[in-house]
């Protein structure tokens, strides 16, 4: 998926961005609407490779008796798979899915074509106030870094000493509630353990593999694994402190109505079911692949093919069940919205799953009509009864949904007049991302010169500039820049824009985290700052009523947390790294200075230094890119890589991926290796110069014997290559004498050349030395 921030690529599973840190979001799982968040996650289970075509069958809500009595929650969530055996490689994922579960969005303009509810459901969203005050670190020493991430857990109050809540926590499969900051996580034996905030968990399962807080908290849904290698979902009432049986099989897409106490599900065999006060089992429809409950007897239905689905609306009454088949089969039925008031049913098609959307409204009875066309993004604000929405041009409009009264549900020509008169109001063009108020009143929208405006019907007033992302709530708004600082705007809802009050600087150390709780009071974040040069990176909290706290001094004190929906896993920092090394396989020594110096020496001598910036992605690993010295960085490539091993040990990346082993030395160890080296150096150095000495003299002499070897006049001949068979003859002149052969002396580096010559009309042969 692309980052918001960065506009980088990541992989899918990501949580974080690893190119600048902030929070993926996925274009196409937000989960913000509060009822249909629970079913992301049934994509990757009904992949059925058995086409069902047709109509689906409809029940009329017949009874089924089963094992009942059991508890709630719903939604349906991440990326988990039906197949026992990729179960165990998926608890990374499980955290995500379960987050995003619980997350709301409040309305931020992110995301294609779905609708983003400005507001949740129940009371906690008509009086938006937050559901906890997430004050309580959850953190965690590791026992070891290499088998599974497993410690001890921590809980930490705001001003408080951290109290031991237990062991064997894996930090790759926990989740943590946005709704009470409870915790449920898989211990290293794979039992499932739950703990209410500040408080010791209990096991609830003796072998699970997948589990999610549903929408409310009060239940947790979860796969429990029998002896036999079956698979059964329970459910947990975190209330009652109950566990009861949800369906015997594996089922991910569930939904818990906490209005009615029912629960919603579809089975293996893509049944959709209706628990009614977990006492009795309804079902509702056959083959179903998707399901939004628009309201206790009012569900939007996607069957057949997940890709391609034929979209159907459900509505339950007094002589049985009614449905309507929709115009449109590529409906997003998880963003749907339903205005119970009017009757009317909001969504956002697209014939050819691209990114371009229309949305429509649909009352009971009468084909849907378009409200709006080339839609990128939308937010539907319930309390305001407005749509807003981003276009394929990149403006930014807003659009009163039209009340609906008995004529226009009387009368189809009538309501599309109605549709026809809506008042629209265009706010701003070349619109980069927009975030809307939870109750609908305040919209802010960032452009493409990167600057905020807070945005009325029939104005708009500059915030800032040089921002990077921003989230509207109903009194404030939180932006950050590109610089690192943190602010929040107050007085959104002044009467007039121009009066509008100097935002608040929070802080100009932002760190790479940070997370907003569900309605805005609570920003928590990171800082960072050098001090005696070194970094040091805190935990802070900004509470819109007390101010600016402080929970965690350093994060370093535990080696991962979350709060809220932060996640903190301590990097790997160079730190860890200073010290002395030596690398037989390249023969180098390395020696890492406590200000991150990093010097190399080959051959008993100092290679280079430098001082790397070094960037950690990870516990196990820290690059270093050297970027500053040229000839040390041809000797091992641009960039380095430090890799921890499970027994502490290092290995070293270096090239294309030629990993080698680093044995960490004592300094006098270094020493003695270094003079060792230089020895080793001499040595071979000396026997370099003699091969190229050897191979010089050898090539001369080749080169007589090919060409010929100039004898000075007056040079004496000898009988043999020795010096004591000197003769009495010599040569009378300067010239180039033909080789026949000869023998290199190499003690003296002197070549013997052999000639042929004429005395006293006699030929001979003779030797004549010429020193090299």
């Amino acid at each position: 998926m692309k980052c918001r921030f960065c506009g980088k690529e990541n992989d899918n599973s990501y949580v974080f961005c690893v190119y600048c840190g902030k929070r993926l979001e996925a274009e196409e799982a937000i989960i913000t609407l509060a009822k249909e968040s629970e079913l992301t996650q049934v994509q990757e289970q009904v992949k059925s490779e058995t086409k069902i075509s047709g109509e689906p069958e409809t029940v009329a809500v017949t009874n089924e008796p089963g094992e009942l009595a059991m508890s709630e929650q719903g939604v349906a969530v991440s990326e988990a798979t039906t197949k026992e055996e990729e179960r165990k490689g998926k608890k990374g994922k499980l955290k995500i899915a379960a987050i995003l579960l619980g997350l709301v969005v409040g309305g931020a303009g992110i995301g294609v074509g779905a609708f983003y509810l400005a507001q949740n459901t129940g009371n906690q969203a008509k009086t938006y106030e937050e559901s906890y005050d997430p004050n309580t670190v959850f953190g965690v020493n590791f026992i070891q870094w290499e088998s599974g991430n497993y410690g001890d857990v921590y809980t930490q109050k705001i001003g408080e000493e951290k109290k031991k809540l237990g062991e064997g926590f894996d930090l790759d499969s926990f989740i943590v509630s946005p709704k009470t900051g409870d915790i449920v996580y898989l211990d290293e034996d794979d039992r499932l353990q739950y703990a209410k905030s500040g408080e010791k968990p209990k096991v609830i399962s003796e072998d699970s593999s997948y589990y999610y807080f549903e929408e409310t908290s009060r239940f947790i849904i979860f796969i429990e694994n029998t002896s036999s290698g079956d698979q059964n979902t329970y459910i947990y009432d975190t209330e009652k402190d109950t566990k009861e049986l949800l369906v015997e099989d594996w089922t991910e897409a569930v939904y818990y109505d906490a209005s009615t106490d029912d629960f919603y599900y579809i089975d293996n065999d893509k049944k959709f079911y209706k628990l009614v006060n977990r006492t009795e089992r309804n079902r509702i429809a056959t083959d179903v692949v998707g399901f939004n409950i628009l309201d206790s007897d009012y569900y939007f239905l996607a069957t057949n093919d997940f890709y391609n689905p034929t979209c159907y609306l459900y509505r339950e009454t007094k002589d049985g069940m009614e449905k309507e088949k929709l115009n449109h089969n590529a409906v997003d039925i998880w963003n749907a919205v339903y205005i119970k008031e009017s009757q009317a049913v909001l969504f956002n098609a697209s014939e050819d799953l691209d990114d371009v959307k229309q949305i429509y409204i649909k009352l009971p009875g009468q084909e849907e009509v378009q409200l709006v066309d080339k839609v990128k993004e939308c937010t539907y604000s319930e309390d305001a009864n407005k749509v807003y929405y981003l276009n394929t041009e990149d403006e930014l409009y807003s659009i009163d949904v039209p009340e609906i009264n008995k004529k226009a549900l009387a009368d189809r020509t009538y309501f599309e007049k109605v549709i026809d008169d809506c008042k629209v109001n265009k706010l701003l063009g070349d619109v980069v991302n927009y975030s809307v108020s939870p109750n609908g009143k305040s919209v802010v929208a960032r452009d493409i010169n990167d600057d905020l405006y807070l945005l009325r019907e029939d104005e708009k007033e500059k915030i800032d500039s040089s921002v990077m992302f921003e989230e509207a709530f109903n009194e404030h708004v939180y932006y950050m820049t590109y610089e690192g600082e943190l602010f929040i705007q107050e007085g959104i809802n002044i009467e007039k824009l121009e009066a509008l009050p100097e935002a608040i600087l929070i802080t100009d150390q932002l760190g790479e985290d940070y997370s907003i709780s569900e309605f805005g009071r609570y920003i928590t974040y990171l800082t960072e700052e050098t001090v005696d040069g070194k970094e040091k990176v805190s935990l802070m909290r900004y509470d819109t009523k007390k101010g600016e706290e402080v929970i965690l001094e350093d994060i370093n004190v535990y080696d991962a947390f979350v709060i809220n929906d932060l996640e903190y896993e301590r990097k790997m920092s160079y730190e860890e790294l200073v010290g002395y090394y030596a690398c037989e396989e390249l023969e180098t020594l390395i020696k890492i200075e406590e200000d991150g110096e990093f010097i190399a020496y080959t051959d008993g001598e100092r290679l280079s230094s430098v001082y790397p910036k070094y960037n950690s992605y990870g516990r196990y690993s820290l690059d270093a890119t050297l970027v500053d010295d040229s000839y040390l960085a041809n000797f091992f490539g641009d960039e380095i890589t430090f890799n921890k091993l499970e027994d502490d040990t290092f290995t070293i990346t270096v090239g294309a991926g030629y990993v080698y082993p680093l044995e960490s030395i004592s300094e006098d160890d270094f020493n003695q290796k270094l003079e060792e080296q230089a020895i080793v150096a001499e040595e071979r150095r000396a026997a370099e110069a003699e091969r190229i000495r050897r191979e010089t003299l050898e090539s001369t002499a080749e080169g007589y014997y090919n060409y010929g070897a100039f004898i000075p006049a007056n040079t004496y001949i000898y009988t043999t290559y020795d010096y004591s068979t000197q003769t009495t003859l010599y040569t009378n002149k300067d010239k180039t004498w033909p080789v026949t052969n000869y023998h290199i002396d190499y003690d003296t580096s002197v070549i013997w050349v052999e000639i042929s010559y004429t005395y006293q009309g006699n030929d001979d042969y003779g030797w004549l030395p010429i020193q090299q």
